[in-house]
């Protein structure tokens, strides 16, 4: 049997044809909730329809069973990673992204992106972090490096992915922003 991949559109980010991970799913429908990052389990349940590995199982109720249980992995590696907390409200489980969880799915949505620049434009990052932070700028340069960025001098890397938007948020989130700066730029 073969493996079906179909592209996902996640906050207009068009994520690549690579299969995401239950985990990254949830992370990235968490990051997409405005402002406090909280969703319900009832919201939960939508961020997964019938397609994952679904066609293995004969019935519907099969497939439903097999969501039910890859979230429930899902959701204790997470809570296990500290990507998101728990608690209860009432009757419901409220899961709240952590600031770790925000950069993870930060991290998988620029690294899926497949949403390009038009008209020859490119983000570039600039970053110069002081001696006493050589671990944050290795950590730094490497993610970028991860995701596709190509070294163009010094501490100046650039990508023709539009992650813009998401590379100036993970810096913020990261607490960097004045060792940081990104922009687009005319190739």
């Amino acid at each position: 049997m073969t493996k079906r991949s179909k592209k996902i559109i996640r906050g207009g980010v068009v994520l690549g044809k690579k299969a995401l991970s239950v985990a990254g799913r949830i992370l990235i429908e968490l990051m997409e909730q405005v402002d406090d990052i909280k969703f319900t389990e009832t919201h939960y349940r939508s961020i997964f329809s019938s397609d994952l590995r679904a066609e293995r199982y004969e019935s519907e109720e099969g497939r439903r069973l097999h969501e039910e249980k890859m979230k429930r992995q899902a959701i204790k590696r997470l809570v296990d990673q500290k990507y998101i907390k728990l608690r209860e409200q009432g009757r419901r489980m409220i899961y709240e992204l952590t600031n770790d969880g925000k950069i993870k799915a930060l991290k998988i949505l620029i690294a899926n992106s497949e949403k390009y620049y038009k008209d020859g434009l490119i983000c570039v990052v600039s970053f110069d972090f002081p001696q006493a932070a050589n671990e944050a700028r290795r950590v730094f340069r490497n993610f970028l490096k991860s995701v596709g960025f190509t070294f163009v001098q010094g501490s100046v890397w650039s990508i023709k992915k539009d992650v813009s938007k998401e590379i100036r948020h993970l810096i913020e989130l990261l607490k960097i922003p004045r060792w940081a700066l990104v922009f687009e730029a005319r190739q």
